[in-house]
C-alpha cells in the first residue's frame, strides 16, 4: 500500500477545517464560477448541497445586482479584498455580509479566489437599536440640561446674590469695635460668591446659550479658553475655512464632543491639547489630538465614548478613536454638509 504524501495529508486537513468551520467559504475559479463551498455556505445562503457548484458566486448571493462588488471581484488579482454587501439568500431574503476575497495563484496567474463570508445583519441591527436608544438618550439629556440649567440661573444663582447683597448690607451695620464679627461677614460673603461662580460655570456648561449668540468657532474657544483658566490644561485651538453658518445641530455635536473630550482623561498638562476644525467642501473635521499621558482604550471610556459616537452619529457624521504608541489619544470627526 503507497504512503500518501505530506501534502496530500495536509491538504486533507485543510479541507476538513473548512468543511467544520463555522463561517461560510466558497472556492471561486477563475471563470468566476464555484468549484466548492462548505456546509455554513449552504447554510448562510440556502442552498442543498453542491447545488452552488458550477454556478456564478456573484449570481448565487445576489451581487451581480451591485456593479461595485462585481466590478472589485472581477479586477481581484493579488491583494485581498474586503467589502460589506448587501446580499441575499437562495428565496431572496435580504442579508448583509462582509465578505473577505482572498486571491489564488497558480503558476504566476489568477486561479481565482476563495471568498470568506460573515453575516453582520444582526449585528447591524443590534446597532442601529443602541444608536436609536443612545440618541433618544442624549436628547433627554438635553432636555434635562436645558431644564436644571434654568432652574440654576433663576433660582439658584439668583439666590446666592441676593445673600451676597444681604451681607453686604450686614457688614455696614457692625460697628468699628467688631472687626473679628466684620472679618467673619467678609469671608462668608467671599464663600458665597465663589458657590455663585460655581453655579453660573456650570448652567453655562449645561445649557451651552453661547451657541444661540455666538457662532461654533467663537463658542469653542471661550469653551477652551474656560478650560484652561479652571483646570489649568492648554489647549492650542485652530479653527479655519468653515462655512458663514453652522447648522445649530452640527454646531451642538461638535461643542459636545470637544467638552466631552477634554473631559476624558486625567491630563498631565505635561502637553497641550491640540483641537483643529477646518471645513472642506461639504463638510467639517474635527481632530483633538494629545488627550494626556494615558492611553484611552474604548472599553475604558464606556459610555462617554458612545454617547460621542451617537452625537455624530445623529449628525450622519463619523467617528474614529485611535490611540497610538505614544499614548496620545486622538479623535477625528467628519460632519457632511450636504442636506442642511
Amino acid at each position: 500500500m503507497p504512503l500518501r504524501s505530506a501534502r496530500s495529508v495536509t491538504l486533507e486537513h485543510v479541507e476538513r477545517l473548512i468543511a467544520l468551520c463555522p463561517i461560510a467559504i466558497a472556492a471561486v475559479d477563475a471563470s468566476q464560477r464555484v468549484g466548492y463551498c462548505n456546509p455554513a455556505f449552504e447554510d448562510l445562503f440556502g442552498y442543498r448541497r453542491d447545488e452552488p457548484l458550477g454556478r456564478t458566486l456573484e449570481t448565487l448571493v445576489g451581487l451581480d445586482e451591485h456593479d461595485e462588488a462585481a466590478i472589485a471581484l472581477g479586477r481581484l488579482r493579488t491583494k485581498p479584498l474586503h467589502l460589506t454587501v448587501h446580499a441575499h439568500r437562495r428565496d431572496r431574503t435580504p442579508i448583509e455580509v462582509e465578505l473577505d476575497a482572498i486571491p489564488k495563484r497558480s503558476t504566476g496567474r489568477s486561479a481565482g479566489y476563495w471568498g470568506v463570508f460573515q453575516d453582520v445583519t444582526a449585528r447591524r441591527s443590534a446597532e442601529a437599536t443602541l444608536s436609536k436608544v443612545t440618541q433618544t438618550m442624549i436628547e433627554a439629556q438635553e432636555r434635562e440640561r436645558f431644564r436644571i440649567a434654568q432652574e440654576l440661573h433663576d433660582d439658584v444663582a439668583q439666590g446666592l446674590t441676593v445673600l451676597q447683597l444681604r451681607i453686604e448690607r450686614l457688614k455696614s451695620c457692625v460697628p468699628a469695635a467688631h472687626a473679628d464679627f466684620k472679618e467673619q461677614l467678609e469671608m462668608l460673603q467671599a464663600e458665597a460668591k465663589r458657590i455663585s461662580t460655581s453655579v453660573r460655570t456650570l448652567s453655562l456648561d449645561l445649557d451651552v446659550p453661547t451657541l444661540g449668540l455666538l457662532a461654533i468657532d467663537r463658542a469653542l474657544e471661550r469653551l477652551c479658553d474656560d478650560v484652561t483658566a479652571r483646570r489649568g490644561i492648554k489647549i492650542h485651538c485652530m479653527i479655519s475655512q468653515l462655512p458663514p453658518s453652522v447648522p445649530h445641530d452640527i454646531s451642538l455635536a461638535l461643542f459636545r464632543v470637544v467638552q466631552d473630550a477634554l473631559n476624558l482623561p486625567e491630563h498631565s498638562g505635561a502637553r497641550p491639547v491640540r483641537i483643529a476644525l477646518r471645513g472642506t467642501d461639504g463638510a467639517i473635521h474635527l481632530d483633538i489630538r494629545d488627550l494626556g499621558s494615558v492611553r484611552i482604550d474604548e472599553s475604558e471610556a464606556g459610555l462617554r465614548l458612545l454617547k460621542m459616537r451617537a452625537r455624530v452619529a445623529m449628525v450622519h457624521g463619523t467617528f474614529s478613536l485611535a490611540s497610538p504608541s505614544e499614548g496620545a489619544t486622538a479623535i477625528e470627526i467628519r460632519i457632511p454638509l450636504a442636506g442642511h
